[in-house]
């Protein structure tokens, strides 16, 4: 097995990773965040750190 494959399966295996935690996440807070990078990486955010702001004003009068 030449290094690339070895990458290949080690970026599948953490990309896999991150998907299970966020799954978790969604269990607890009701929703799991990942991040995608240029390369293809997901990487868990921790859903306590995201803020959802909504603005009641409608956006056209």
């Amino acid at each position: 097995m030449d290094r690339y494959q070895i990458a290949a399966l080690k970026q599948r295996t953490d990309n896999n990773e991150a998907i299970a935690e966020a799954h978790i996440d969604a269990g607890i807070y009701g929703q799991g965040w990942l991040k995608v990078d240029e390369f293809g990486n997901l990487k868990r955010i921790d859903p306590t750190l995201i803020v959802i702001h909504v603005n009641p004003e409608p956006d056209h009068v």
